[in-house]
């Protein structure tokens, strides 16, 4: 039990929790604010695509550091086969299957960019704590 908290208070220091937070509550903001306001057709289709893969990656970063090592950090080949996974799932499989999903380049570019906004923000703001 003592190893538990001190996991958590390490992947707490390292703020990959708070990054997670932040990415989580952004999102939800903002469909709380869709209701209220109108926002450009833009942020409409793409931001939730952009915000998917922090927070997935966020999460699991919070919970490989609190279960299995608190000094994990994601490579940038990590990364980039989350992006592909999505991109693969998201724009090419299930949209032959649901009519739900559509097929898009440009979400695939909002996965790309949410990976590198992720990669960045881990290597300056997450990794730097150690």
């Amino acid at each position: 039990m003592k190893q538990f908290f001190y996991s958590c208070k390490c992947a707490f220091e390292k703020r990959s929790f708070l990054t997670f937070f932040f990415f989580l509550n952004f999102w939800l903001i903002f469909h709380f604010l869709k209701d209220f306001i109108e926002f450009p057709k833009f942020f409409d289709s793409y931001l939730d695509d952009f915000l998917v893969v922090p927070i997935v990656l966020t999460l699991s970063l919070f919970l490989q550091q609190l279960w299995v090592n608190p000094l994990f950090i994601f490579s940038k080949w990590q990364v980039v086969s989350v992006i592909i996974y999505f991109g693969i799932l998201f724009e090419f499989i299930l949209p032959k299957f649901m009519e739900a999903y559509t097929s898009d380049l440009f979400d695939i570019i909002a996965y790309l960019l949410g990976g590198i906004t992720f990669y960045f923000i881990q290597k300056v703001f997450i990794k730097n704590q150690f």
